[in-house]
């Protein structure tokens, strides 16, 4: 146990580039031997901030990580259940409008999870799923009025040749709010108290995140992977405020080597974020301090 724990604060040290995301390896298959079939896990995923675009990139940038504990239930051999407690981390530095800020710790959203790892199989391909709800107990989700998230999730995996999997994620989310608009917490604020620019922003309504991944196993636990995903997200509109509604969309490649096993996993990877259809023409540049992700992804079972 201690030399996990001196792993897990050897990984988050590390982290350089990252956003709090759910991916391949969010839940590992160990740790079901607490009081009959209870099981506990811990994930994070860390870095920086992305800097916003025009800003110059500072050296002293906080560094955040997303993290939970997952309390898991074995149901069958196949079906799990989990309460997930995730908080968020934050070190003293500037974030990506280069204001300094303090160090932080705050709680996000509580969810529950059910997983049924053998929904079958068509043909060749392997079919899975999940189903999370979310509780409003983060900072935001309660400034901004929502009631509940869910999150379904549908996996398929295929085996295009020995040592080569192919993998298919999408992830649709639908929100239950009680206001379409709220105040961006986000906002800056200037010596005289007015917001540098319109604070009111709507909140979300649905979302959709699809991922591709194609992953070459150089051994049974060690693989390199390479894909991409499109992230979109549709807002409320307003007649009250004015404000009139959203939809975005994200694309997103990258690449990554990961580890995985029954009760440990870890990736490393590099990806770039690309606003789709920005006002700033910069759709699809690479490498820049506002779109470019290194990041460092773990999951161990405690007990």
């Amino acid at each position: 146990m201690n030399r996990l724990l001196i792993l897990i604060c050897f990984v988050l040290s590390l982290s350089q580039i990252a956003q709090a995301q759910s991916s391949a390896g969010d839940e590992v298959e160990g740790g079901f031997s607490f009081l009959g079939g209870w099981g506990v896990s811990y994930f994070s995923v860390g870095g920086v901030q992305n800097m916003r675009p025009g800003q110059k990139e500072p050296d002293t940038r906080s560094i955040e990580t997303y993290n939970y504990f997952s309390f898991n239930k074995k149901l069958t051999s196949s079906k799990r259940f989990a309460v997930r407690i995730p908080f968020t981390f934050s070190t003293e530095g500037t974030n990506s409008y280069g204001d300094n800020e303090p160090s932080s710790l705050d709680l996000q959203n509580v969810h529950f999870v059910w997983t049924d790892y053998d929904w079958g199989y068509w043909g060749d391909v392997d079919f899975q799923g999940k189903v999370k709800l979310y509780l409003p107990t983060s900072e935001f989700s309660q400034a901004s009025k929502m009631v509940t998230q869910i999150r379904l999730e549908f996996v398929a995996e295929y085996t295009v040749a020995p040592g080569w999997e192919l993998r298919y994620e999408g992830k649709p989310d639908f929100y239950w709010q009680r206001q379409t608009t709220s105040l961006n917490p986000d906002a800056q604020v200037g010596y005289d108290g007015s917001y540098a620019w319109d604070p009111r922003q709507t909140t979300q309504q649905y979302g959709f995140e699809q991922m591709l991944t194609l992953t070459s196993w150089i051994t049974s636990e060690v693989g390199i992977d390479g894909g991409f995903s499109f992230d979109e997200a549709w807002y409320y509109s307003s007649s009250v405020e004015n404000v009139g509604g959203l939809h975005t969309t994200k694309f997103i490649p990258v690449l990554g080597i990961k580890y995985s096993s029954r009760a440990f996993f870890i990736r490393f990877s590099v990806a770039n974020s690309h606003r789709l259809g920005s006002n700033r023409g910069d759709d699809l540049k690479y490498f820049l301090p506002e779109n470019t992700e290194y990041t460092i992804m773990l999951n161990a079972a405690l007990f």
